[in-house]
C-alpha cells in the first residue's frame, strides 16, 4: 500500500502518554487507568499537527489510467477483498473499507481504491468538488481522508467516492488492467 498512508499511521502511534500498567488484583482501578489514558489519548490526537507532506500521484487526474496504474501500484493487484484491505490500511475496529467498494461485490479494484486517492487529493485543497483534484495530496487531506474511513463516516464517504468515480467515470479502462 502507499507508503504515505503507512507514515500517517506510524506517526499516529507517537503519542506523549503511555499506556497504564494493569493490575489484575485491582480490576475497577485498572478500568479507571485505561479510561483515563484513553481520554488522555483522544487529547493529544486532537493537538496533533496535520501531517506536511506533498505526494504526487498523477501529473494529469485526467487521465484516468495513469490514476488508476498509480493506484494498481500501490494495491499490487488489479483487486482485494474488502477484508484483506481492511488488514492492510485501516488501523482500528472503527475504521471501514466497506464504503469504497462502490459495486458491493466484496472486492476493492484499483478503480474504485483510485477515488479515494483522488478524495485525499481534493480534501487537501479544503473541498469535496472532485473537480477540483490536481493530481496532489498533501497531510491535511491525509487527515481529512482518515476521518471517512471511520465506521460513522460510511455514507458519508460512499457518497463521495462515488461522485469521484462517476466524475472520472474511473471504471472505464479496470478491463485493461491486468490480473
Amino acid at each position: 500500500m502507499d507508503n504515505k498512508i503507512l507514515q500517517v499511521s506510524q506517526n499516529y502511534s507517537n503519542f506523549k502518554s503511555k499506556a497504564p500498567s494493569l493490575d489484575k488484583n485491582n480490576v475497577d482501578q485498572s478500568i479507571d487507568e485505561i479510561e483515563k489514558y484513553a481520554d488522555t489519548i483522544d487529547k493529544e490526537v486532537k493537538e496533533m499537527p496535520s501531517y506536511n507532506f506533498s505526494y504526487q500521484y498523477t501529473t494529469n487526474v485526467n487521465d484516468t489510467r495513469a490514476v488508476i496504474n498509480s493506484s494498481y501500484n500501490d494495491m499490487g493487484r488489479k483487486s482485494m477483498p474488502v477484508k484483506d484491505f481492511e488488514k492492510a490500511c485501516m488501523f482500528d475496529e472503527n475504521q471501514t473499507a466497506e464504503a469504497v467498494d462502490l459495486n458491493k461485490d466484496g472486492n476493492i479494484d484499483v478503480a474504485e481504491y483510485s477515488a479515494t486517492k483522488i478524495a485525499a487529493d481534493i480534501l487537501s485543497k479544503n473541498t469535496t468538488d472532485p473537480l477540483k483534484a490536481d493530481g496532489n495530496i498533501n497531510g491535511d487531506g491525509m487527515t481529512a481522508l482518515m476521518a471517512y474511513t471511520q465506521k460513522s463516516n460510511a455514507a458519508a464517504a460512499q457518497k463521495l467516492y462515488a461522485s469521484i468515480y462517476n466524475t472520472y467515470n474511473l471504471g472505464a479502462n479496470l478491463n485493461e488492467i491486468p490480473e
